[in-house]
């Protein structure tokens, strides 16, 4: 099979795992002025432990919403999330809300969400929404129902994860999340969906019930949301714990398969909405809701390490996920409008010329990624099909800045050029079937040819690419 250069040098950067992206590797330091996150959650893992063991202890009586117990617990994540560092949102860390309960319409029920949040580096990037939720299900015929699996594992993840992101900042605003109310139905989730929040959330990341399992740690979410999936396989292989993906397709009558758990913890209330989501937690267990689920049933060691892969997670959607849906008013988007070439986005056939003119060129150049920019829309994305070793088609979606990678100078020459296109186009919208040859000179022999699939979109004064894909085992 012979693809282009640009398709193969993609696949080269990302050691064909699919990843946008990352520096980073579990176990070995990421980012160029980012604390290493593998050392950071081993350096913070007796304090995790110690806050686990106080999140479900007995004297807090199972953190029922509304209860002198919940209220024990919502304090002390206020004070984790203070000596953290993470800044208060409007209204301060605790984010109040009421409902009436399902099973007693009589009722109206107090609960509170505790939220703060780490500013990112790049505004215009949006946030990132991680949520786990801290209350459970109390007291029953007089006895403790601890919850230290459900919810108080990933509520601790919750803090650490906020220490490491306060000294080490990300590209995106981080928002941190302690949801009340989940085992009365999404209540704090719903009620954090509700109100809003400043600027674009790009992602949630859920954590439910994340210390108790041999090796298998699940990441849901990435049959609704195909494009987050490749930055979660960057980490697949070299993860601490075995991290699997599934749990989030629709159960068909008749046939036996895994739950669907797409609304079976506070993910579903961003689901709801269209937040792309990720829920990473295990399979149901003995203990599961039994006055059984205590600390000293937990797994430290796999505990440990599944806050060390959700991490690894979370640094992957930020060095590849964009964040801007719409280029008005956006920093990253004005910056494109003023710097494309009127030539390049002002008709069709213009902004495709220039799309194949930005990747070719002699060897010991790089491709022009500056003006490859100016031509895509700050949200745009690439999307790569394949099949993997099995024979089984699998598809890989990033951002451009993700697909480029570094960027390196060619080591020969190549020219891409279009020969042949079926346009097709609904108001604004406009579909482009892009068949394409590839050639180390100019004008010379084609060694390659494909197609692209691209996707173009008018908005009154020019042309952007929102998108494109192609099939790396045609050919």
């Amino acid at each position: 099979m012979i693809i282009s250069l640009r398709r193969f040098e993609w696949a080269c950067r990302a050691g064909v795992s699919g990843a946008a992206i990352v520096s980073l590797s579990l176990g070995v330091g990421g980012c160029a002025g980012r604390s290493d996150p593998d050392a950071f959650v081993a350096s913070d893992s007796t304090r995790a432990m110690e806050e686990l063991r106080f999140l479900s202890s007995d004297s807090l009586e199972g953190r029922r919403t509304g209860e002198p117990g919940n209220a024990m617990a919502r304090d002390f994540i206020v004070a984790a999330f203070r000596d953290a560092g993470l800044q208060a949102p409007e209204g301060g860390f605790v984010q109040p809300f009421e409902f009436t309960p399902r099973r007693d319409t009589t009722r109206v029920i107090q609960g509170a969400n505790v939220v703060g949040y780490a500013p990112g580096t790049d505004p215009a990037a949006g946030a990132m929404v991680l949520t786990a939720h801290f209350d459970h299900v109390g007291v029953r015929d007089g006895e403790v129902y601890n919850g230290a699996d459900d919810n108080a594992s990933g509520t601790v993840a919750l803090m650490s994860i906020a220490r490491y992101v306060v000294k080490s900042p990300l590209r995106h605003s981080v928002v941190f999340a302690a949801l009340d109310g989940e085992e009365m139905g999404l209540q704090g989730a719903r009620a954090f969906v509700a109100a809003g929040w400043p600027g674009n959330i790009v992602v949630n990341v859920n954590m439910d019930m994340v210390a108790r399992s041999d090796s298998l740690l699940f990441a849901s979410g990435t049959y609704h949301y195909p494009q987050l999936r490749p930055f979660l396989q960057s980490i697949e292989r070299r993860g601490p714990v075995v991290l699997r993906f599934g749990h989030d397709q629709p159960e068909v009558e008749g046939v036996e398969g895994e739950d669907d758990w797409t609304n079976s913890s506070d993910q579903g209330a961003f689901h709801a909405v269209g937040i792309p989501f990720v829920y990473f937690g295990v399979e149901d267990h003995e203990d599961y809701h039994r006055p059984t689920d205590d600390f000293e049933r937990i797994d430290p060691a796999f505990f440990i390490n599944a806050i060390r892969t959700v991490l690894a997670g979370v640094l992957a959607f930020d060095e590849g996920l964009g964040g801007v849906p719409s280029v008005a008013g956006t920093e990253s988007g004005e910056v494109a409008r003023q710097q494309a070439r009127a030539e390049d986005v002002a008709t069709i056939d213009g902004i495709i010329k220039a799309y194949y003119d930005v990747v070719s060129g002699p060897a010991g150049e790089s491709a022009d990624m500056e003006r490859d920019r100016t031509l895509h829309h700050p949200a745009a994305w690439v999307a790569i099909a394949n099949v993997d070793s099995a024979g089984k088609p699998v598809v890989n979606v990033m951002t451009l800045d993700g697909y480029y990678g570094d960027n390196a100078p060619r080591a020969e020459g190549f020219w891409e050029w279009e020969t042949d296109r079926v346009t097709q186009r609904s108001g604004n919208m406009v579909h482009v079937w892009s068949s394409y040859a590839t050639a180390r000179e100019q004008g010379g022999e084609p060694y390659a040819r494909g197609v692209n699939s691209i996707t173009l979109f008018y908005d009154g004064e020019r042309w952007w690419v929102m998108g494109w894909m192609f099939d790396g085992s045609a050919g």
